[in-house]
């Protein structure tokens, strides 16, 4: 996915306890255009996107939005969801340096 400056407003985030990649959905903001996405990050840069929520969210904590359920063979399913959150704004370009984020399209 070709990165420049693009802002991305969290809606949700869905992943299994066993799985190297995260789900994030969310709008894709860039210049005037807005479109939904659908973005698999590793667990890193989701921890690089929890920061940016807790630097501008100064009552941010992310035990309020991360919930769990046990489903087959024990497994834990987690997943948050950000749509209460006041401003769930983060920087896509400070993440991507990492590894490369996929973007998941129809």
């Amino acid at each position: 996915m070709n990165i420049q400056t693009q802002t991305m407003e969290l809606s949700s985030v869905v992943f299994l306890s066993t799985d190297r990649e995260v789900l994030v959905k969310g709008s894709m903001l860039k210049g005037h255009m807005s479109y939904e996405t659908d973005l698999l990050v590793s667990h890193t840069q989701l921890n690089r996107m929890l920061n940016d929520l807790r630097r501008t969210n100064t009552d941010f904590s992310e035990e309020t939005f991360l919930k769990s359920e046990t489903i087959e063979n024990n497994d834990t399913l987690y997943y948050a969801d950000f749509s209460t959150l006041s401003n769930a704004f983060v920087n896509i370009s400070s993440i991507s340096d990492t590894k490369n984020i996929r973007q998941i399209r129809a």
